[in-house]
């Protein structure tokens, strides 16, 4: 948010299909293993719009989506990326998918593709009360937050694969399990939603066979409450124990 004249350019921002590619090795090169590419403008970034698409599609090999996918494909597990262009080119998440509409759900639906809608971000309910005050909530947040509480029992009677859409980094990490009570409240069960937030989680990601459930074999990531989230789902916001691949952090 500074000034044109200082010339500050975020990092991960590339243009052409060239450079985009470039980016993706860059990544890989230091290391990780998913590829987050924006498809759209974001609700937390200021100059852009959420419903503009950043990409085009076009049948030419040179469209900048297919050749992001490959390259991803080529060297990471999963890539993500935004609402119909992105499910046309086959990726395997689609991240705050809040403005998808019917032709986007038939076209993830189609690819497999797993949706993640954030609830607990964009709506009304501001993630951070001061920045509402000084404006820094633009005016799209409650547009994208009705979206996904329109969208999102239509994506759940079609049968999609749902994930845990919470946006860390935008709210306290403490509010996290809030997503999980707008996720029932919009039409899972309390147990889908906490497989959303587990077990799918790790299928999207492609690391089910290490992290998700609590069984053999599987990294020993467990939490625990006083309360029955089955029977009330904000039992979850209140963690009391809290252990990682064995060694306890919470009790």
């Amino acid at each position: 948010m500074l000034a044109p004249e200082y010339n500050d350019r975020g990092e991960g921002v590339a243009d052409g299909v060239d450079a985009v590619r470039a980016m993706v090795r860059r990544n890989v090169k230091y290391g990780v293993d998913v590829i987050k590419y924006c498809g759209t403008g974001g609700v937390f970034s200021k100059g852009t719009r959420v419903g503009r698409s950043s990409t085009r599609r076009k049948k030419s090999p040179r469209s900048s989506t297919k050749p992001t996918c490959t390259a991803a494909r080529s060297r990471c597990t999963r890539t993500a990326q935004c609402i119909k262009v992105a499910a046309q080119g086959r990726v395997d998440t689609i991240e705050h998918a809040s403005l998808i509409d019917q032709e986007g759900l038939d076209l993830a639906k189609k690819t497999g593709a797993f949706l993640s809608m954030t609830f607990s971000t964009p709506n009304t309910r501001s993630p951070r009360p001061q920045a509402r005050r000084d404006g820094g909530v633009p005016a799209q947040g409650p547009r994208s937050g009705a979206g996904a509480a329109r969208q999102f029992p239509e994506s759940r009677a079609d049968g999609h694969q749902a994930d845990d859409g919470h946006r860390h980094g935008v709210h306290p990490h403490k509010d996290a399990p809030k997503q999980l009570a707008y996720m029932v409240q919009y039409g899972m069960t309390p147990m889908q939603a906490i497989q959303a937030a587990t077990k799918v989680g790790a299928e999207a990601l492609g690391i089910d066979a290490e992290v998700g459930q609590i069984a053999p074999g599987y990294s020993a990531d467990i939490v625990a409450v006083t309360r029955d989230p089955l029977t009330d789902i904000h039992a979850l916001d209140a963690v009391e124990f809290v252990m990682q691949q064995g060694t306890v952090y919470k009790q």
